[in-house]
């Protein structure tokens, strides 16, 4: 592993503008992006030094609702910048459509020099690469070993568990199975993803109703338990250890490199237990899925393709870091897609403490960090979010997923808008 440590932007910058303006043959290269964004802020700023030919200019914004009413503005009169900048968790943009409508450059002729993973495939629309994923993350589940042993759970099927242990809690309202530590609105759509089941192939709806159904009715579970769920993290919101006392598993989508280290000596420090990672695997098939988190795009309308791309690629090739606290949304980074970066931050997790509850977490166990590794080798599907086909289907599945109508009137709904969002 490349021993490469990244040092963090300081958070809540207003503003930053770069330029190179002692070169005059540099090329100009403009880049919009959140000031939360803290470490491709500073990759920005480190992009800066090491191209000084490239006249670097990069507007922050508080958010992503700023930055998008000033990107839709600049795109409509043809303008806007050259590179742009997303997360998945925030920035509420269709990939899909506007991939389709040819506001990006396609990056095959670029993308072809790196490493090809199923990550690098997400980007890919129509056969053609639009995208450039920068990171990405896994659902995960974390318990105790005696809990696991006592109940007979598999480690390895979260799934099964889950429902088997809302199952057996029913009638028990001191124990929910599981909390809910999610960054999406859109539950039943990243289920879906999670689970590897597809809404469309190609150009057509492809939702098989056996797959969504069964999908449907394990996000069911989570809102038959909602107000369990709700009471017992009102009840314990800062106690940690009697949270997890209460909920039998802990289930969340928080940077899972990061998170592993940390229940690591949570669940020993604070319970006096040993911890179980379970990462979410499909459900159609073995394998498991990632989230794309952020991804960048070049502008279709640039003049500076080539400075653009070197822009793009130098936060691609970026070291990433996990030295964060859990809980520090805005500092918080994922897993890199470049290979030699997800090393990199497997050996910082592997050589220092992390930030705990109190005090220090302890160094990522070797073996430990050989999950992650595997879990990197074993992603057989990435998807980056569409928040637009996910409000459709959370709007359309959620009077069954609240009991108010059956499965079958709300498939159809969901058919027919999505075939409508085709349609556009």
């Amino acid at each position: 592993m490349k021993k490469r440590i990244a040092l963090m932007a300081a958070a809540g910058m207003a503003a930053l503008a770069l330029s190179s303006c002692s070169h005059s043959s540099s090329a100009a290269v403009t880049v919009y992006i959140v000031d939360t964004e803290a470490l491709y802020v500073d990759a920005l700023k480190a992009c800066q030094k090491d191209y000084p030919k490239i006249s670097l200019t990069v507007a922050t914004f508080e958010s992503y609702d700023k930055l998008n009413s000033k990107l839709n503005t600049d795109m409509r009169s043809g303008e806007g910048p050259d590179l742009l900048l997303y997360n998945s968790l925030y920035s509420g943009i269709d990939p899909m459509k506007l991939a389709e409508n040819g506001t990006f450059l396609p990056l095959d002729s670029h993308t072809r020099s790196l490493e090809q993973t199923v990550l690098l495939e997400s980007g890919v629309y129509d056969e053609t690469q639009y995208f450039l994923p920068l990171s990405w993350n896994i659902l995960q589940g974390y318990s105790t070993e005696r809990f696991m042993t006592e109940q007979g759970y598999d480690q390895t099927d979260l799934y099964t568990a889950l429902v088997r242990e809302s199952e057996r809690l029913a009638e028990d309202g001191g124990i929910a199975p599981c909390t809910l530590q999610f960054f999406r609105t859109d539950a039943l759509n990243f289920m879906l993803e999670t689970a590897g089941v597809d809404l469309f192939e190609g150009d057509r709806v492809r939702a098989d109703k056996t797959e969504v159904q069964e999908v449907a009715g394990f996000v069911k579970m989570f809102y038959d338990n909602m107000d369990k769920i709700g009471s017992i993290a009102k009840r314990y919101n800062n106690d940690l250890a009697g949270a997890a006392s209460h909920f039998s598993f802990l289930l969340e989508n928080f940077s899972f490199m990061n998170n592993l280290r940390y229940y690591q000596s949570v669940y020993p420090n604070l319970l006096g237990e040993t911890m179980v990672f379970m990462p979410f695997d499909h459900l159609t098939d073995e394998g498991m899925t990632a989230q794309i988190i952020q991804y960048g795009a070049i502008n279709a309308n640039t003049k500076q393709e080539d400075a653009a791309w070197k822009v793009l690629k130098y936060l691609y090739d970026y070291p990433s870091t996990m030295l964060f606290a859990k809980y520090d949304i805005e500092a918080a980074c994922y897993a890199p897609v470049n290979p030699d970066s997800f090393d990199s931050c497997l050996h910082e997790l592997t050589t220092f403490e992390g930030q705990g509850p109190g005090k220090k977490t302890d160094r990522l166990s070797e073996e430990n960090a050989e999950v992650l590794w595997q879990i990197s080798a074993g992603i057989t599907r990435a998807v980056i979010p569409n928040p637009a086909v996910g409000a459709i289907v959370q709007d359309c599945m959620k009077p069954y997923l609240t009991g108010a109508v059956d499965f079958d009137g709300c498939y159809d709904a969901l058919i027919e808008k999505l075939e409508l969002y085709l349609a556009k």
